[in-house]
């Protein structure tokens, strides 16, 4: 049995009161928290060790908090950082960029990028995400979150239109669905439950009617999930429009995909219907506000959203439109865009408010609200320590507020995701990242020679 013993912690629970507790213990045995407590005074001048089969971490000058969930990423997309150039829409940064790039991925390249996303994830305090990948090779992404320790419910992309899909990632229908299928039955729930599937209907145009209807069909008899982009664009909606003469969100709900189970990305722009829709089917909503600022698709309606009682979530996105996947930068966007949004006259964003969407709201959404989310006992040992005596972060007055405007994913320290620690002052454990960087960087300019894009990989010893 292992066991990790927390002492000295500042600790921010997110549990119904959003408690916030100081000078506690925190026992985990195995992959579960079995005791929260006050910290016994001769444990006050433990260091961080490990004796009688124990880990002992001090969380002295630290916050303790639930692991931040991360309900939109595209891994298979890190080693495409700042390939593409600034000032495109949307469509065209797929089409330029991201299919041809994709396109051409081969196994080893699918599972370095994803290793590498994951890696940026933990770093930066993220236990549990929401992972799309592309048509191609997703075996090799649940390769690589098993090895890294992450928490991870992952979707094989799915495009079957062949009016807007290139040829190089178009699949036949029922290829997608076997393949997806086969996914699932053979990755969901592996690893003590630490690894997930869904089905990854890429967007509306990229997806047939048939292929989203036969999806709803299965997963109301599948434990799995449907993760899909939606409304992100005006250009996407207008599409949409054309096609369907309907909006997106109008679409989705008339073809069985709007609900408890579904995972809606983005959802910037959206008619006084589809609120009702959302708020009606219990939808999950995922805000990125990086990557729609960097693509200008909009500002997510996100006090609205709220103020109708929809379940909303945080993502960062692809390291191809962010550049980063750091959520607490993205938590810091989304509390400052809810400040100036036009969604609601009435309702405004705490601190608070954003440390929910990361957290609780996360969990909710990927149906793990039993497990993770929040520090209680009985609980999945995800846990983040999060250093706060940094000239960045002194004074502490305001705990959520320091969380979220003043931090970074540089202040995590450590990182225990179901029980195990895999980030330890700020040294992933799980896996060698010199390696890591060295043949992400050979990978990437690899993968853009064979795409070709004219872009050039820096050679830090050229």
């Amino acid at each position: 049995m292992s066991k990790i013993k927390i002492i000295n912690a500042l600790v921010l629970t997110m549990d119904r009161r959003n408690r916030i507790l100081n000078n506690i213990t925190i026992m985990i045995e195995n992959d579960k928290i079995v005791d929260i407590s006050r910290t016994a005074d001769d444990n006050s001048k433990q260091r961080s060790e490990k004796r009688d089969d124990i880990d002992v971490i001090d969380a002295s000058g630290m916050i303790v908090m639930p692991g931040l969930v991360n309900c939109h990423v595209h891994t298979v997309q890190t080693l495409f950082r700042g390939v593409a150039s600034d000032g495109l829409g949307l469509l065209p940064w797929l089409q330029e960029y991201i299919y041809p790039m994709e396109s051409v991925m081969d196994r080893e390249e699918v599972y370095v990028s994803s290793l590498l996303g994951y890696a940026e994830l933990i770093r930066s305090g993220t236990t549990t995400c929401a992972d799309m990948q592309s048509v191609r090779y997703t075996d090799k992404a649940f390769q690589a979150a098993e090895q890294i320790g992450i928490r991870a419910t992952i979707a094989k992309s799915m495009m079957d239109h062949e009016e807007s899909v290139p040829e190089s990632l178009l699949e036949d229908t029922s290829d997608s669905i076997r393949e997806s299928e086969r996914l699932i039955k053979q990755w969901n729930n592996i690893d003590n439950g630490r690894l997930r599937c869904m089905f990854g209907p890429r967007f509306i145009q990229g997806c047939t009617t048939k292929l989203l209807k036969e999806i709803a069909e299965i997963m109301n008899v599948e434990d799995a999930g449907i993760h899909i982009h939606a409304a992100e664009n005006l250009q996407d909606i207008e599409n949409d429009m054309r096609r369907y003469k309907k909006r997106s969100i109008e679409i989705l709900d008339e073809l069985g995909i709007v609900g408890p189970k579904s995972i809606l990305a983005h959802c910037v722009h959206l008619s006084d219907a589809e609120f009702n829709i959302l708020s009606k089917q219990e939808a999950n909503i995922v805000h990125c506000p990086s990557s729609n600022l960097k693509l200008a698709s909009g500002i997510c309606p996100v006090p609205r959203l709220l103020e109708n009682r929809i379940n909303v979530t945080i993502g960062a996105d692809g390291a191809a439109c962010n550049d980063n996947l750091d959520l607490f930068k993205d938590m810091k966007l989304a509390a400052l865009l809810s400040r100036i949004s036009k969604g609601s006259e009435t309702f405004t964003t705490s601190a608070m408010d954003i440390l929910e969407s990361a957290t609780k709201a996360g969990a909710k959404a990927l149906g793990l609200s039993d497990r993770i989310g929040s520090i209680e006992v009985g609980k999945k040992a995800d846990l983040v320590l999060v250093s706060l005596c940094n000239p960045e972060t002194t004074p502490l007055f305001n705990i959520p507020n320091q969380l979220v405007y003043a931090t970074d994913g540089h202040n995590v320290d450590t990182v225990i995701i179901d029980g195990k620690i895999v980030l330890k002052n700020r040294k992933l454990t799980q896996i060698k990242e010199t390696d890591l960087i060295s043949d992400s960087q050979s990978m990437a300019k690899r993968i853009a020679e064979k795409s070709g894009i004219d872009r050039k990989i820096v050679d830090f010893n050229s």
